[in-house]
């Protein structure tokens, strides 16, 4: 499965390098998304688990340091309700982020990207609201779009996880979810 993936890493590295749309060093981009069509998703509060809906928000930035590297920060908004147990969360999440991008053909880039960071919530538990605190992660990978040099579309495919403590209990969200949206690239 390693040599799987060192091999697509290097093949998409490689048709990077063979054609020309690369994101140039010094560029800023600034992008938002929404998403909540989920694939997969888990919820669990010691030992319970049950089916969640989600609407979430995203927006990122980033300083290309080198053509195709950037690093810049992320800030999402979640809403989650679970039906067993019987709660909600509405959480806010920011933290640093890095990207990577790789040309595939004109106008088409792929790209990963990974953040780590700060979670805040408030969860409704039995009518009671709840302050807690935590952390999060996420990896990505997507496409974007080119209409021009300055904005692009993009789609992508989203891991996260949310870690938080609410009274001696964990609470962890994590899965999949698919989101779309816009970035604008500034020179």
């Amino acid at each position: 499965m390693r040599k799987l993936l060192v091999a697509v890493v290097v093949g998409l590295f490689g048709i990077g390098v063979v054609h020309a749309k690369d994101i140039e060093a010094g560029k800023v981009e600034i992008s938002g998304m929404t998403g909540g069509s989920l694939l997969m998703l888990s919820v669990e509060e010691e030992g319970e688990s049950g089916d969640i809906s989600l609407f979430q928000a995203m927006a990122a930035g980033y300083f290309y340091v080198m053509p195709n590297i950037g690093a810049g920060g992320v800030l999402t908004y979640l809403n989650a309700s679970v039906d067993k147990p019987d709660q909600s969360a509405s959480l806010i999440m920011i933290g640093p982020s890095a990207k990577l991008s790789v040309s595939i053909a004109d106008p088409l880039s792929a790209f990963v990207s990974g953040a780590l960071g700060y979670a805040k919530a408030t969860v409704e538990q039995g009518g009671a609201d709840k302050d807690v605190d935590g952390f999060f992660g996420q990896v990505a990978g997507g496409v974007q779009y080119f209409l021009n040099d300055s904005v692009a579309l993009s789609g992508m495919l989203t891991y996260q996880m949310v870690k938080l403590s609410v009274d001696e209990a964990d609470l962890d969200i994590s899965g999949l979810a698919v989101n779309a949206g816009l970035s604008v690239f500034l020179p």
